[in-house]
């Protein structure tokens, strides 16, 4: 078997379309996997943003009932902190609930993934969402396990004629048929960073939490 110089040359092409696409494979799921860990982690900033924004007021009652002074003084610092930073805990909170509706299963809008070539040079729209992102490239991925399968059922085709009739143009409009995508865009960082709107609440935050330590401490 594949004794012919036509086998051998078909088998070639095969191999070089295959490379290709076990490289775009490991690509997109390198990428898969990383948007998948990203929607975990929104789940982490949720149970963190729940914890900061909590836990030092469920110790601050436990505490403040206390008659000895060093926890006295630690009460009131744990509570001038806790004003300064409750605008940003609130934003910070308020930014993990928001990326978590923003990447729920049942809402991502996708569009359908550019076919390779026809972007030009330019590069892909980032996604709106990583629940976006990672639909499209399940998508791609699905059909790119598809044409792997296509692939291999080509490859035995010719591996087991002794002369296969099929020519090299025939072999090269069917892998040609085979699709490739282009790169799918990572998702935009939407309500990753604290940005502006973190920083403008800090200042206004801080100013209460210090006000409120020059009252209990009699300065003002």
């Amino acid at each position: 078997m594949m004794n012919t110089e036509n086998n051998i040359q078909l088998l070639y092409q095969i191999s070089s379309k295959e490379a290709r696409l076990d490289l775009a494979i490991r690509q997109a799921e390198r990428q898969l996997s990383n948007v998948n860990k990203k929607l975990q982690m929104l789940w982490y900033d949720l149970a963190i943003s729940v914890a900061v924004a909590i836990l030092p007021g469920l110790l601050y009652l436990l505490l403040h009932r206390s008659r000895f002074i060093p926890v006295v003084a630690i009460c009131t610092a744990l509570k001038g902190i806790y004003l300064m930073l409750l605008p940003l805990m609130i934003y910070q909170l308020a930014r993990a609930v928001r990326m978590l509706r923003l990447n729920r299963e049942d809402g991502a809008v996708y569009t359908e993934p550019d076919r390779e070539g026809t972007l030009r040079g330019d590069r892909p729209d980032r996604e709106p969402s990583y629940r976006a992102e990672q639909k499209k490239l399940i998508t791609v991925l699905t059909r790119y396990y598809l044409n792997k399968d296509v692939i291999g059922q080509i490859r035995r085709q010719i591996a087991e004629s002794d002369c296969c009739t099929m020519t090299s143009a025939e072999l090269y409009y069917q892998l040609d048929s085979l699709p490739f995508y282009e790169e799918v865009g990572p998702a935009l960082e939407v309500g990753r960073t604290a940005g502006a709107g973190s920083v403008r609440l800090l200042f206004p935050s801080m100013m209460i939490g210090l006000i409120y330590a020059l009252r209990v401490w009699g300065v003002i």
